[in-house]
């Protein structure tokens, strides 16, 4: 199975603002649009928030995450299969995976748990075993304390109810302003449910279900008709889901890539990197990032002019 996964010089940090992002119509379903259906909300308490604006008068600098191999070393749907049978999906499940089917998938997956016993409490427990990749716990922490400058988001095909659970235990949650992802939630009888957050047929470069790239253009021009305007964007991630939004940003903006990762291989290619206007960052450890932030917030000027 697989889910579809320097010395920096200061010219290539200038920050201004973004003055473009691309806009697609949301698609309803029924009589509910997915996109404010689906979206699993979470807000920064309103005193955090009303600090970070207090003291922010220019700079501002948006983190996008993904979550599975990024934030955390695995994958959260994989880690969960473990919790079968000998670890095996029979053959009658398995024959229900595509390419372009994979939440549809995992919620026969979660079906199968479900039939075999595998109550709330165990997987709640086996997810929230699930260890951080190497120096994302730093990273976070360095961005929670620095709010003024970072604002956090996770876009991410993993569900609600695996990433609530990690980041809750983890006590990292408030780090984060909003995450994105598919909506899951428990029946009463325990059984784990999934759903798509959205519906899109716009882009081939992700799957039916999400859309990173739409939905990253979507939150920054929400906060560009607020006025809250970002100086720079920043993206970390693995997969090859995780290449649209990395086509959506400037040059003013850095993508962070995970060494030997699939998205780092997509990338070994040059005509598929060059397409990329952001600058592009292999990394190994979240460490590494908060240097190249820290270079950024030192040697880095802002304006306060927005255009249009």
């Amino acid at each position: 199975m697989n889910k579809l996964q320097s010395v920096v010089s200061p010219s290539v940090f200038r920050l201004s603002f973004l003055t473009q992002v691309l806009r697609f119509d949301q698609k309803p379903v029924g009589n509910v649009c997915h996109h404010h259906r689906h979206l699993f909300f979470i807000k920064r308490s309103s005193s955090t928030m009303a600090k970070a604006e207090s003291n922010n008068p220019c700079k501002r600098i948006l983190m996008a995450f993904d979550f599975d191999h990024t934030i955390i070393d695995k994958n959260t749907d994989l880690h969960v299969v473990d919790l079968a049978p000998k670890g095996k999906i029979p053959p009658e499940v398995k024959a229900l995976y595509t390419k372009d089917n994979w939440t549809n998938y995992m919620g026969e997956i979660f079906k199968y748990l479900h039939k075999c016993g595998t109550t709330k409490d165990k997987i709640l427990q086996y997810v929230g075993e699930m260890t951080f990749a190497p120096g994302m716990t730093e990273l976070l922490q360095f961005l929670e304390k620095d709010n003024q400058v970072f604002e956090s988001i996770v876009v991410s095909d993993s569900n609600s109810v695996f990433i609530d659970s990690i980041l809750t235990k983890a006590k990292m949650l408030n780090v984060f302003s909003e995450v994105f992802t598919n909506p899951a939630w428990f029946e009463s009888d325990g059984r784990l449910c999934l759903d798509f957050y959205h519906r899109q047929d716009w882009c081939d470069l992700s799957t039916v279900n999400l859309c990173k790239g739409h939905i990253l253009c979507e939150y920054i021009k929400e906060h560009n008709q607020k006025g809250q305007v970002f100086d720079t964007v920043v993206y970390v991630g693995d997969g090859r889901n995780d290449l649209c939004p990395a086509l959506r940003l400037s040059e003013r903006d850095i993508v962070f890539v995970r060494k030997d990762h699939v998205l780092d291989k997509l990338l070994k290619d040059e005509s598929e990197k060059s397409k990329i206007k952001a600058r592009v960052v292999t990394y190994e450890t979240g460490v590494e990032i908060i240097d190249t932030l820290q270079y950024i917030m030192k040697n880095t000027q802002t304006t306060n002019t927005v255009k249009t």
